[in-house]
């Protein structure tokens, strides 16, 4: 089942980037993993430990969230994928 996600990235550097994107499950995991290594080949030589595959994303709450993230010598990116149906809404005061 395709549903509306929204993906975001954000770095230690204080970098924030947020996309909204349709598709299913899958499609999101592979989209996602792209993300990661596209993020990864741009800084290759300072790049340390992180998630390379889409085996790899870890999973977030009883959704379809999930999460990868690259480290690298200077910094760090971290990379969500959340259902916007299971994002809460916030309370009125």
């Amino acid at each position: 089942m395709k549903e509306v996600y929204i993906i975001i990235c954000s770095s230690s550097d204080g970098r924030l980037y947020i996309e909204k994107k349709f598709g299913t499950r899958e499609e999101i995991q592979e989209y996602l993993a792209k993300l990661i290594a596209d993020g990864l080949y741009c800084d290759l030589d300072n790049w340390l430990n992180g998630t390379i595959s889409t085996n790899e994303l870890d999973y977030i709450g009883d959704g379809n969230g999930m999460y990868g993230y690259s480290n690298f010598n200077d910094y760090s990116i971290n990379y969500y994928a959340y259902p916007y149906a299971d994002i809460p809404m916030a309370e009125e005061d």
